[in-house]
């Protein structure tokens, strides 16, 4: 675990068959084969477009955790 990270377990979670969640970040690679069939279009606030496109890449590392779980 990383310094400073903190965790709490809550128990067991019952998750609904098909949930939706947003991630508001620097974008996701809207071209990662892992991520591709999943993505639903959004909104670039930050430059007032449709560009979801990452670039820093960290939007797309934290979809791609999401993912995992």
């Amino acid at each position: 675990m990383p310094y400073g990270v903190r965790m709490k377990m809550i128990g067991n979670v019952d998750i609904p068959q098909k949930a939706f969640l947003a991630v508001l970040d620097t974008g996701v690679d809207t071209g990662h084969p892992d991520l591709l069939p999943n993505l639903l279009d959004g909104w670039n606030t930050y430059n007032n477009d449709d560009d979801t496109n990452d670039v820093f890449g960290h939007g797309t590392r934290v979809a791609g955790i999401i993912a995992a779980v």
